[in-house]
């Protein structure tokens, strides 16, 4: 079942505790969280939100309506009888961190691996528990957080692209074509365009393109369109740690339509990007893009359906 596992080893961790106050701060100020910014925040976050509870019952019960488990020792937590206030101290007496990720769940493991010091909480992959919002909440602040890399763009008085129903890709792609004859560069030639949007939707900004998306953001209740580069888009995905995948639906003599795929498989959700692109901007840079973009489509329950 394991899709990844990597061990992280932090030495003389600085504890800085102060449960007075219902505040925990598991890792030291200034530390790297290197591929898992919102996990490490999130655990800190649950952390307080435990101490908040008033009894081990309560702790437990939280826990488990979150889906999230804690083992003391190799024992469930609600098995211990002791609160979770006493299980946090415990915490901040070991210097060994190790984090393991498979298809579901993330382990965040504290002492020495199947020992009686070891305390390890298991978190399923749900972007929404691990972000800490709700659908609506994440489609806002998606916008929110594109605007703020690229505060000048503009805004667009009416919707251009229309949602026609289902539709079929014979083929999704990810990683990159480089120019004909060369071991370097990125392919952007009308002659094969299949693998040029897959360049284009993947590193539109390390190629140096300068396309222009109206791009409408559709979620929950929730609608807004306006003019992004499409260079600032993927530099923004990758920083998300969204990896692209590209897929044409169909191709006329006017234009390619198609899905780009940016799966998070880490917080187990991906942002559907669908497209319509005129084959006029394979040499025009200011013919505009048509996208439609629905943030956060959950994919960790997919295994699920097949289980049986």
């Amino acid at each position: 079942m394991l899709s990844a596992c990597f061990r992280l080893l932090f030495c003389g961790l600085i504890w800085l505790v102060s449960v007075g106050n219902s505040s925990a701060q598991l890792f030291p100020a200034g530390m790297n969280p290197g591929k898992y910014p919102e996990l490490y925040s999130f655990m800190e976050r649950y952390a307080r939100m435990l101490l908040s509870l008033e009894t081990s019952r309560e702790q437990a019960r939280q826990m488990q309506e979150d889906g999230v488990r804690l083992r003391v020792g190799g024992v469930d937590f609600r098995d211990t009888g002791e609160p979770f206030s006493a299980v946090y101290q415990r915490i901040h007496q070991t210097k060994a961190f190790t984090l393991t990720v498979d298809s579901l769940y993330f382990k965040a493991a504290w002492g020495n691996e199947g020992s009686t010091d070891e305390i390890a909480f298991l978190f399923p992959k749900k972007y929404d528990l691990i972000l800490g919002k709700d659908k609506k909440e994440l489609t806002q602040g998606f916008l929110s957080e594109l605007m703020a890399e690229y505060p000048e763009a503009e805004t667009y008085p009416y919707p251009i692209l229309y949602d026609s129903g289902f539709y079929w890709l014979e083929s999704v792609r990810s990683g990159w074509f480089p120019e004909v004859g060369k071991s370097d560069g990125y392919l952007f030639d009308i002659d094969r365009k299949e693998d040029s949007l897959l360049n284009l939707f993947s590193y539109a900004d390390r190629m140096g393109k300068k396309h222009r998306l109206h791009l409408t953001i559709r979620g929950y209740r929730y609608e807004k369109s306006w003019l992004y580069p499409l260079a600032e888009l993927c530099a923004f995905m990758r920083s998300k740690n969204c990896v692209p995948y590209v897929g044409l639906e169909t191709e006329t003599g006017e234009a390619c339509t198609g899905s780009v795929f940016y799966v998070n498989r880490d917080l187990m959700y991906q942002h559907l990007l669908y497209f319509r692109f005129p084959l006029k901007a394979f040499s025009e840079d200011d013919v505009l893009i048509e996208a439609v973009l629905t943030p956060y489509i959950p994919i960790h329950n997919i295994g699920t359906l097949y289980d049986e």
